[in-house]
């Protein structure tokens, strides 16, 4: 992986924790 990988994958991540209950997903 490239670091723009790295950085457009933190991206999602973000996005998807910020969306609504996926933060239920890592607790």
């Amino acid at each position: 992986m490239t670091s723009s990988d790295i950085e457009h994958f933190v991206h999602e991540i973000k996005t998807l924790l910020e969306d609504d209950t996926h933060l239920n997903i890592l607790e």
